[in-house]
């Protein structure tokens, strides 16, 4: 019996320790989530007229929009540095894809793509089949 209790002396138990966030329970409650100032602060547009601002002003807000959120990101203690860096290239990437989308029109989004199906072979029309 001894020798079973030595095999067993060096075992830790309790829960499972992790780095980061803390962990707790979920409750089986459904909570609906509280929608924050914050969520909000990026989805608004500017009322100013873009008559009177000129295109490096726009520019510039829209930097230092940026720069807020990725502020917010670094300050955030609860995140682990490797979900700091993921966070910062999502809003990145997410600032990259509107400007992309704002660079060109519909009438041009149109436009491109008539022109890349009248370059692409006729390959899909229907053959003629049988004589004449």
């Amino acid at each position: 019996m001894k020798d079973v209790e030595k095999k067993y002396e060096n075992v830790i138990s309790g829960g499972l320790k992790l780095k980061g966030k803390i962990i707790s329970k979920s409750n089986k409650k459904i909570i609906k989530p509280i929608k924050t100032e914050d969520s909000k602060e990026f989805l608004t547009i500017p009322n100013e007229p873009q008559e009177l601002t000129s295109k490096s002003d726009l520019q510039g807000n829209k930097l230092d929009v940026l720069n807020q959120r990725i502020e917010k990101v670094k300050s955030d203690v609860s995140l682990t540095s490797s979900e700091k860096a993921f966070k910062i290239a999502q809003i990145k990437r997410t600032y990259k894809r509107i400007e992309q989308s704002l660079k060109e029109s519909h009438r041009e989004k149109i436009e491109k793509f008539n022109n890349k199906l009248s370059k692409l072979s006729e390959h899909f029309d229907i053959p003629k089949v049988g004589p004449g």
